[in-house]
């Protein structure tokens, strides 16, 4: 399914001021309208969003190296060679030089953290959940 397709269908307002982008039961796209407080725009999405969030990234790490930033095809190769038994399962870099480490279960996830400290070409690694 592409993006167009995810948007085909009306719009509806739930009551809640929240619009539903589409009614495509895959995706269903949803406006958290900003509010402003003392000046600053902020958005609140809805609980149910934030509890899908952190049941999708509850087994992914957030790396970042101290110093300058390894280049993602060394991070991956020696990610994978030193927790490929620790249940790695995705590697995934961000241009400002943080990178992503998905395990296959939670309990992976902590067994690394607990571990720490770690290096990837003698360059320090700094994790968090």
């Amino acid at each position: 399914m592409n993006f167009l397709n995810a948007l085909k269908g009306s719009d509806v307002d739930d009551n809640k001021g929240r619009i539903s982008l589409g009614m495509n039961p895959i995706r269903n796209l949803q406006f958290a309208p900003p509010a402003i407080t003392d000046g600053r725009v902020t958005v609140a999405p809805p609980l149910d969003v934030i509890e899908d969030g952190c049941k999708l990234w509850k087994s992914t790490l957030v790396g970042h190296f101290v110093g300058q930033k390894l280049p993602y095809l060394v991070v991956n190769s020696i990610a994978k060679r030193i927790w490929g038994s620790y249940g790695l399962s995705e590697v995934l870099s961000s241009d400002n030089g943080f990178f992503l480490f998905t395990f296959d279960s939670v309990d992976h996830a902590t067994n690394v953290m607990e571990r720490a400290p770690w290096h990837m070409a003698n360059r320090p690694l700094v994790l968090k959940c």
